[in-house]
């Protein structure tokens, strides 16, 4: 399937698209007004949050951060009431990285966000693909989770940098990956099944580094920011879950498997059921490639896309994760050979972030379900006809 889109093509096609992209983001930012955009938004939309929570610290102190009357109401003054709300539910941790930000203005800060996290993501896709950092950085202006990320200030770039860094180390440096990964800390709901991997794989040493990692970032989140930073943290859990049931943010902007079913008008407990289904389908997948022990980067990639299967609270610009599982398939599928319809699949998978949230919003028809799954099926498929024991994984990663 698909065998006219050779790597000739393909390198058009990416410097076409990644040029492309690069011109729109350009002209976007340059038309803005007043730093809005075109419909009126802040540019970097979501950033508005972490920056003010990050400004009311300073201010106020950090557990105000938490609040959301005042977090609020320095929004409204340092952007105006027409912007709506933007909350805070991060973790004190995520709070303590945000907080330099808060020194700088709004506009260098958020340049400042993503160039840093943006750099990081860059280079660990490089790794991923083993390809040079600037035909990598075309293939990723291609990408349309990455132009999310980039018009919603969000941090994907971080959460997906830290995933892949972490499990690529895994094999070779397991503690060092173990720390890398415990920083997810910071985005916790994108690392809940990690645990559960590494101890389904024996993997002590990770799981362990992973534990004391996490603990250490918020013992430090504890005595920088203090013991109501965490207090207010904690008592704001109810809003965030109001916020995911009742669709305070929108149901058709997020892609979990919870969010299309009340897009589609399932009630909130038949939703979390059918949610709870999609999400012990891809742990039941997890658990079966350690019991055959497939190969570390196999299980690896399979672990990402059951993430994107896992969580309930996910939004379009957490798509930056595809990039690993995908970009495994695709060196998989160059040094040895592509299955029927994988690559056909593959590049559904790759252009599918660009139009999910318009046809939730528009059409009533959430399809990121759909996506996440297959790409859990797809990653299933090429992992099982490459089985091999898990211990020569040791051996054919170097390791």
């Amino acid at each position: 399937m698909l065998e006219w889109l050779d790597d000739a093509r393909l390198r058009r096609w990416r410097i076409a698209s990644g040029g492309a992209c690069a011109v729109v983001l350009i002209i976007w930012y340059l038309m803005a007004v007043g730093g809005r955009d075109l419909t009126g938004k802040q540019i970097g939309t979501d950033f508005v949050s972490f920056w003010t929570a990050a400004r009311v610290t300073i201010i106020h102190g950090a557990a105000q951060a938490y609040d959301p009357a005042t977090h609020g109401a320095l929004q409204a003054a340092m952007f105006g009431v027409g912007q709506g709300y933007y909350a805070f539910f991060y973790p004190p941790p995520f709070l303590l990285l945000c907080l330099p930000l808060g020194l700088i203005d709004y506009g260098p800060a958020l340049l400042l966000w993503l160039g840093m996290t943006g750099a990081a993501y860059l280079a660990v896709a490089a790794r991923w693909l083993d390809w040079p950092l600037g035909r990598t950085l075309i293939l990723a202006l291609a990408f349309p989770a990455v132009l999310l990320n980039i018009g919603h200030g969000q941090n994907g770039f971080l959460t997906a940098a830290l995933m892949g860094a972490g499990l690529m180390l895994l094999p070779r440096r397991p503690v060092v990956a173990g720390i890398v990964l415990g920083a997810l800390v910071v985005k916790p709901h994108l690392a809940v099944l990690l645990p559960l991997a590494f101890a389904l794989r024996g993997e002590w040493r990770a799981f362990v580094a992973m534990g004391a990692s996490a603990a250490a970032l918020c013992l430090i989140s504890l005595i920088a920011l203090g013991q109501d930073a965490w207090s207010g943290f904690l008592g704001g859990g109810q809003l965030a879950r109001t916020t995911l049931e009742t669709g305070l943010v929108s149901h058709a902007k997020m892609v979990s498997i919870f969010a299309a079913a009340r897009v589609v008008g399932l009630s909130t407990l038949s939703s979390y059921l059918v949610h709870a289904a999609g999400a012990v389908a891809a742990v039941a997948l997890i658990w079966r490639a350690a019991r055959l022990r497939l190969l570390a980067r196999d299980q690896n990639a399979l672990l990402v896309a059951a993430t994107l299967a896992a969580s309930p609270f996910l939004l379009d610009y957490d798509l930056t994760l595809l990039a690993w599982p995908l970009a495994w398939l695709a060196v998989r599928g160059r040094d040895e050979r592509f299955l029927p319809y994988e690559k056909a699949a593959m590049l559904t998978i790759f252009v599918a972030p660009l139009i999910l949230r318009p046809l939730a919003s528009a059409a009533a028809v959430p399809l990121a379900p759909v996506m996440t799954l297959g790409l859990l099926a797809l990653c299933w498929r090429r992992a099982v006809l490459t089985a091999s024991p898990y211990r020569h994984s040791r051996a054919a990663s170097g390791r």
